[in-house]
């Protein structure tokens, strides 16, 4: 599985395709027309960090969680770039790191699903509607974050506020928390803390749901960071083991 995704991380490094097919039996179906190129990275950036999956243990859960993963734009929807040369465009940054958490969140006994695992569009309500299908008990959507300002910088963690049901909020704010708190641990990145916002696949879908903001490609110091793959996985691993604790503090048995 770990090899499947270092082949998919290599195919998005290379200069001349602008994405990466992977093999999925989720919300994608039919590859998309790859447009736009992205920066090159030396192979042996590839070698990067690896997690401590030896010390994972499996979730106490008696039936481990479904988890939504949804990497945010795809296809003609570019989300943001970085300003220097090469671009470095968003959604493929986005799709790299979805492909980390998927494994990372598999090893440690979680059930997954991924909106997308190639470079295609698929629309806000039918990523929440997909969620909302497959019964998941989490959502996650990842992005990488832009700014006028070049300085600003940091990893942030939106959430729904709903008045109609308070406790899928709170439990959302929860896992906000939970995740925000290990990821700024294993990338030593500024938190800019859990945010409220209204944002389609976080309001649409009916199951605790974030939407992550890993850093600013208008940062050239965070781009430096951000595009190196080592610092990728520590960004999903933040991810995983932030959604493992939110699990394992909750001692419900899932359907």
């Amino acid at each position: 599985m770990m090899k499947n995704f270092q082949n998919c991380l290599w195919i998005f490094l290379l200069l001349s395709l602008g994405g990466c097919r992977c093999p999925s039996k989720e919300l994608s179906s039919q590859p998309a027309v790859h447009s736009a190129p992205v920066a090159q990275l030396p192979a042996e950036s590839m070698m990067g960090v690896k997690p401590p999956i030896k010390d994972i243990k499996k979730p106490k859960l008696s039936k481990a969680a479904l988890i939504v993963i949804d990497a945010g734009h795809g296809g003609d929807d570019f989300g943001t770039r970085s300003l220097s040369q090469p671009k470095y465009h968003e959604k493929f940054l986005n799709l790299t790191t979805s492909l980390a958490l998927n494994e990372f969140l598999q090893k440690m006994g979680y059930r997954t699903r991924l909106t997308r695992s190639n470079d295609e569009f698929i629309s806000l309500q039918k990523r929440a509607n997909f969620a909302n299908d497959q019964g998941a008990d989490l959502f996650v959507s990842m992005h990488y974050n832009s700014a006028p300002a070049k300085q600003a910088d940091g990893i942030e963690i939106f959430y729904y506020k709903s008045e109609i049901n308070k406790k899928r909020s709170t439990q959302s704010s929860q896992l906000a928390s939970s995740i925000l708190a290990q990821v700024i641990q294993a990338t030593k990145a500024k938190s800019r803390g859990v945010k409220e916002g209204n944002f389609a696949v976080i309001r649409e879908t009916k199951m605790p749901a974030v939407l992550i903001e890993g850093g600013f490609l208008t940062n050239e110091k965070e781009m430096n960071k951000i595009k190196e793959p080592a610092y990728i996985k520590r960004i999903a691993w933040g991810i995983a083991k932030g959604v493992e604790a939110y699990l394992n503090e909750r001692s419900v048995s899932l359907p």
